[in-house]
C-alpha cells in the first residue's frame, strides 16, 4: 500500500517538473529540490530507496533555452530551492543593435545641424518666418497711472476709558448706537469726589467772606465808640493839664512837694498818650482796610476757588462723554467692574470723516505732483467711481517695507455712504505727466530677465523682407494700451519717432528673426510654416533669445 502511494507520489511530481510549458522557460522560477534533481536527471530520495538505476544513454540536449541548463542553486533564503535564470541575448546581437544606434544619432546630428535647406524642385524644408504684427511709434504726452490698493479707515477713532479708579455703575451706550457729541456713555461711583467738593466749597465761602469784610472796613458803631473814646481821652488830659498848672503855682509857694508834683506830671502824660492812642484808632477806622490785608484776603478766595474747581473737575471725570458725533463699534466693559485709568470702555468711530490709507512705492512716490488725482472704487459697490485727490502724503517711507503713505480723505455724503471703516479699496493714481515722449503699444514692450525691451523691425540687409533688431529701453510710464519709452543706449541701440515694432509675436522674437508682417485679426494665413514652425523653430532658437536678452538687460542697468 505505501509503495503504491509512493509509485503515485513520484509519478505526480515527475510529470508537474518535466512538463513545464514553454513560455515559462525564459523567467526566474523557484522549482522545489526534488524537481531540481528530476529536471537535472538525478533521482530523489523516494527512486533511490525503490532501486532507481541511471539510464544508459544521457538525453539528447534540448534547445537553447532548456530548464536544466538555466537551473541555478539558490540558498539565500530560508527554503531550499533553485531558481531558473532567464536567458542572455548573445554579444553579436548587443554589438548590432550599438552600431545602429551611434548612426542613428551620426544622421540626427547632421540633419540638425544644417542651417538652410534649399528648397527646390525635390522640396525641402522652408526658412524660418515669424509673422508678426506691426505699430508705428510715435511722439506725444502720456498721463501715467498706477493702481493700488488700501484700507478705508475713520479719520476720527477713539478708544474710550476713565482717568479715575472706580467701579463702574452706569453704563448708557451699547454697541452700534449713534451718539451725539456730549452724551453720557458711562458713570462711576462718585461719593468720595462729591464729599471733597463740598468741603472746598465751605472753604471758599469763608474766604469770600472775608474779603468782604476787609473791602468794608469798620462798622460805623465802631467808629462813634472810637470818637467817644477820644473825647474822654481828651478830656483826661485836660484835667491833667490843670491839675499839673495849679501844682506849678502851689510849688511857687513851697506848699506842694516834689513827689507830688512828679504824680500829677505822670498822670498828665498817661492821658496825653492814650488821648493819641484814640484818636489814631479813630483815623484808622475812619480811613478803612489796608491795600496789603486787601490783596491777602484776595489770594485766599483765589486759592479756595482753584481748590473747587479742582474738586469740581474730580468729579466730572467720574463722567464718561462722547467727545463728538459717532458710532458705537465696541464695548469691552459691563456695569459693576472695576475700572483703572487707561482701561478701555467704548471704541468710537467717526463715520462723517473717513481716510484711505494707500502705500505707495517708493518707484512712484518720487513721481507724485501736487495733490494727484485719485479714482477710489470698491468692490461692493463696483458701479461707484469716486474721483478725488491723494490729500497728504508723509514724506518718510517705512523701514521695512520702504513704501510711502498716502492719505486720501473723503466725506460721507461724497461716499454716497457706501464706504465704511475697515473696507478694502482699489485705487488709480494718477502720476505726473510724461511730456513729447515716444510712445509705443504696451504689449510691444517685452519684458525679459536682463531688462525692457521693443523689437524693431529694420530692413533686411539684402532688400528684401524685415528683420527683428533688439532695443533696450525704459518705461516712463503706461497710459491706457500706450507706454512712454526711452532708449537706454540711443547711440547703438536707437529708436526714433516712426520705427515700428512688433505688437503680435514680440515673445518669440529674436535678434535677426526673418519677419513676416500682418495685418491684425489675419491669423497665420500665408506665412511658410505657420503657426506650428514658429512654435518648432522656437526651441531651436531658444539660445539666440538667451544671449539677446542678457545683451538687452546689460544696456538698461548702464
Amino acid at each position: 500500500m505505501a509503495s503504491g502511494r509512493g509509485e503515485r507520489r513520484r509519478a505526480a511530481g515527475a510529470s508537474s517538473c518535466t512538463d513545464v510549458p514553454a513560455r515559462r522557460r525564459v523567467v526566474r522560477i523557484g522549482v522545489s529540490r526534488r524537481c531540481a534533481r528530476r529536471l537535472a536527471g538525478l533521482p530523489d530520495r523516494g527512486a533511490r530507496r525503490a532501486g532507481w538505476q541511471a539510464p544508459a544513454a544521457p538525453r539528447a540536449p534540448r534547445a537553447r533555452h532548456d530548464v536544466r541548463s538555466a537551473l541555478v542553486p539558490d540558498t539565500t533564503g530560508g527554503r531550499r530551492h533553485h531558481q531558473l535564470a532567464r536567458p542572455t541575448v548573445p554579444r553579436s546581437l548587443g554589438y548590432l543593435l550599438l552600431l545602429l544606434g551611434a548612426a542613428s544619432l551620426v544622421g540626427a546630428w547632421s540633419w540638425l545641424s544644417a542651417d538652410d535647406v534649399a528648397t527646390g524642385d525635390g522640396g525641402g524644408r522652408p526658412p524660418y518666418v515669424l509673422p508678426v504684427t506691426l505699430a508705428q511709434v510715435q511722439r506725444g504726452d502720456v498721463q501715467p497711472s498706477v493702481r493700488l490698493t488700501g484700507s478705508v479707515r475713520s479719520a476720527r477713532w477713539a478708544r474710550m476709558a476713565f482717568e479715575l479708579s472706580g467701579t463702574l455703575v452706569e453704563l448708557q451706550a451699547q454697541e452700534a448706537d449713534a451718539v451725539p457729541a456730549g452724551q453720557i456713555l458711562a458713570r462711576l461711583d462718585d461719593q468720595d469726589q462729591r464729599l471733597a467738593l463740598a468741603s472746598f466749597e465751605a472753604s471758599r465761602l469763608v474766604a469770600q467772606r472775608e474779603l468782604e469784610r476787609a473791602r468794608a472796613g469798620e462798622r460805623d458803631e465802631e467808629i462813634k465808640r472810637l470818637a467817644a473814646q477820644l473825647v474822654a481821652a481828651e478830656a483826661e488830659e485836660q484835667l491833667a493839664d490843670l491839675e499839673v498848672e495849679r501844682r506849678r503855682e502851689l510849688a511857687a509857694a513851697s506848699d506842694v512837694s516834689r513827689a507830688e508834683m512828679d504824680r500829677v506830671q505822670a498822670t498828665q502824660r498817661g492821658a496825653s498818650a492814650r488821648r493819641q492812642a484814640v484818636a489814631e484808632q479813630l483815623a484808622q477806622a475812619q480811613a478803612g482796610t489796608r491795600a496789603e490785608d486787601l490783596a491777602i484776603a484776595e489770594a485766599r478766595l483765589a486759592q479756595a476757588d482753584a481748590a473747587r474747581d479742582r474738586a469740581a473737575r474730580e468729579l466730572a471725570k467720574t463722567v464718561l462723554r462722547a467727545p463728538w458725533d459717532g458710532v458705537v463699534i465696541r464695548r469691552h466693559r459691563s456695569t459693576g467692574d472695576f475700572v483703572r485709568p487707561g482701561d478701555v470702555l467704548f471704541e468710537l468711530a467717526d463715520l462723517q470723516h473717513l481716510e484711505i490709507d494707500v502705500e505707495v512705492p517708493s518707484t512712484y512716490a518720487l513721481r507724485l505732483g501736487l495733490q494727484p488725482d485719485v479714482i477710489v472704487r470698491v468692490d461692493e459697490a463696483p458701479e461707484l467711481a469716486l474721483h478725488t485727490s491723494l490729500h497728504a502724503s508723509v514724506p518718510s517711507a517705512d523701514l521695512v517695507s520702504r513704501n510711502f503713505r498716502g492719505i486720501v480723505r473723503l466725506d460721507a455724503d461724497a461716499a454716497g455712504g457706501v464706504l465704511r471703516p475697515g473696507m478694502f479699496a482699489r485705487l488709480q493714481l494718477m502720476l505726473a505727466n510724461v511730456p513729447d515722449a515716444l510712445v509705443v503699444p504696451a504689449d510691444a514692450v517685452r519684458t525679459t530677465e536682463r531688462g525692457t525691451i521693443v523689437v524693431v523691425a529694420d530692413a533686411a540687409e539684402s532688400g528684401e523682407g524685415l528683420v527683428g533688431r533688439f532695443v533696450p529701453v525704459r518705461v516712463l510710464g503706461s497710459e491706457a494700451a500706450r507706454t512712454a519709452v526711452a532708449p537706454l543706449a540711443p547711440d547703438e541701440a536707437p529708436l526714433s519717432s516712426g520705427d515700428r515694432v512688433i505688437v503680435t509675436g514680440v515673445d518669440l522674437a529674436y535678434p535677426g528673426v526673418a519677419l513676416l508682417p500682418r495685418a491684425p485679426g489675419d491669423g497665420d494665413r500665408g506665412a511658410p510654416g505657420g503657426a506650428d514652425a514658429a512654435r518648432t523653430d522656437a526651441d531651436t532658437h531658444s539660445d539666440r533669445d538667451a544671449s539677446a536678452d542678457a545683451g538687452a538687460s546689460g544696456d538698461e542697468s548702464q
